[in-house]
């Protein structure tokens, strides 16, 4: 009996130093030999802890009565769980108690036909990092789905193995499974596999620009990048691609340099310039027809590229009051106005050169001239479309460089009118010169003269050497008159020197006398 005892002891410690929540149950059969209950008959000190009670009371206790919640989650009852952990070898399975707020992980063996050993074990901090890994999972799953950018795998052997939907939508293809059944031909043009980088290669380069063109002949600018990815021990496993459509941006590069080389080609014809300005707008930016609409000019309002697309009789003043281009001049808009569509507005009805010619798209800015909106700078197109804004800054640069050359065109008429106004002002005075110097020759021909004559006649010393006076000064004054004369020439350009000998002793003399 003390074997027995000490067995029993030696058992009961085993059971109490077990980690985690322990209890034998015996099954509670019905008289159809179905399981119905389970009798609690042993339970170590976690399972205590764990359901809040003492072993001595739940020693004798149906599990039924000690737990009915968790009796109905073991798979809805006991009896289906009995069912369940007897088919097994070992049954294990997880259960939640809503009262309880927690997890449990279920471990059952079955050691007759009417013992049951089930272990307990708190699984609340491993569901909840679980639940955060499935979380994670999602978010990464959802950010990686939905990218700006394509975002793909390729295999070492340049197998591409998945793929965003963004890879789909930027090559416009159903599954990346398609591109494994195009021939070589479509990807040595394509260059998704071909230039895949070279391990071995450290000068190949992982990031590179190709192009793409899809079933409808469209061509696409791409951006392509791989980044390797390694194990532990440094060997290659796969790449993880990145392809981005820059279709965009290389037209907007484009525009850029096509804007840079209008204002190289730029001259000091501003008239040539401004229909330079509005031939560029076209091209740059890819439209049907560009306008420059100029406020009260007549039949001259409009200047157009190309120059042939609007006929002379629809420049009247009717039909510029209905345009596009008029209502943002006259509205007086600093701001660029973009239509994607002209079906959508009243300009549909209003302008008649919409219908006629069936534009669809528009961008405008008004051209100003001393902070007074003269006119405006439109693009019109055949099609309808959005605008970039790259674009949206082109059409408001175009318009300040043609705001620029009118403001030249003004200085230059303003410089050339007064230029005209001066040469009038000075041929004026020139001929004013030149009739005082007639008028003033008169009178003192008169005076030169008459002493001549009173000198020769003369015998008193006093007065003859007055009249000398009077005769030098009429010299000195006919030469002043002549030198204003030479000044008028001097302005013409037709001054002429000429030497003549000179007493200067008589000069000193006559200059010390008066």
């Amino acid at each position: 009996m003390d074997i027995f005892r000490q067995k029993k002891k030696e058992t009961n410690h085993l059971i109490s130093s077990i980690p985690i929540a322990f209890s034998r149950f015996k099954i509670i059969y019905d008289e159809e030999l179905v399981p119905v209950d389970l009798l609690i008959q042993e339970t170590n000190d976690e399972f205590d802890t764990l359901f809040g009670k003492d072993k001595k009371q739940f020693s004798g206790s149906k599990l039924s009565q000690v737990s009915p919640e968790f009796a109905k989650r073991l798979s809805n009852g006991i009896r289906e769980s009995i069912y369940k952990i007897a088919s097994k070898p070992h049954y294990e399975t997880e259960i939640y108690i809503e009262s309880r707020n927690t997890w449990y992980d279920i471990f059952a063996k079955i050691v007759d036909t009417d013992s049951l050993v089930v272990l307990y074990s708190d699984s609340s901090k491993r569901k909840i990092v679980e639940q955060e890994l499935i979380e994670s999972h999602k978010t990464f799953k959802n950010l990686y789905e939905n990218a700006a950018i394509g975002l793909f795998r390729v295999s070492v052997d340049g197998t591409i193995v998945m793929a965003n939907k963004t890879f789909h939508q930027i090559l416009g293809i159903a599954s990346y499974q398609v591109l494994m059944e195009e021939d070589d031909a479509h990807f040595g043009k394509n260059a998704l596999r071909k230039k895949l980088p070279n391990e071995t290669n450290p000068k190949n380069k992982s990031v590179f620009e190709t192009y793409w063109e899809d079933n409808n002949g469209q061509c696409y600018h791409l951006l392509e990048s791989y980044n390797p990815v390694k194990d532990k021990n440094g060997n290659l496993l796969y790449f993880e691609g990145i392809i981005e459509n820059i279709s965009d941006r290389k037209a907007a590069e484009n525009q850029i340099l096509e804007l840079n080389n209008l204002f190289a080609e730029l001259g000091v014809n501003t008239l040539k310039n401004i229909q330079l300005i509005v031939k560029k707008t076209n091209e740059i930016l890819n439209g049907t027809v560009s306008i420059f609409y100029q406020r009260d000019k007549g039949r001259d309002a409009l200047v157009t590229w190309p120059q042939s697309i609007f006929d002379l009789e629809e420049t009247d003043e009717t039909v510029n009051k209905n345009s596009l281009c008029f209502e943002i001049k006259m509205n007086g808009i600093e701001k660029v106005e973009v239509i994607p569509d002209l079906i959508k507005t009243d300009f549909y009805q209003t302008d008649l050169r919409i219908k006629k010619y069936g534009f669809r798209s528009f961008i405008g800015y008004p051209v100003i001239l001393d902070g007074s909106t003269i006119g405006s700078l439109c693009m019109v197109d055949s099609k309808p479309r959005s605008f970039t804004h790259t674009e949206v800054n082109i059409i408001q640069t175009l318009s300040t460089a043609l705001s620029l050359e009118l403001k030249r065109k003004k200085l230059e008429e303003n410089l050339r009118d007064a230029r005209n106004e001066a040469e009038i002002a000075n041929k004026a005075k020139t001929q004013f010169l030149a009739n005082m110097s007639h008028e003033l020759r008169t009178p003192l021909n008169g005076i030169l003269g008459f002493s001549e004559m009173l000198i020769e006649f003369e015998t008193d010393d006093k007065k003859l050497e007055m009249l000398e006076m009077i005769e030098k000064s009429g010299d000195q004054l006919l030469q002043i008159i002549n030198d204003i004369f030479d000044y008028s020439k001097l302005e013409a350009g037709k001054l002429t020197l000429s030497e003549e000998e000179f007493e200067l002793r008589e000069m000193v003399s006559g200059i010390v006398k008066f």
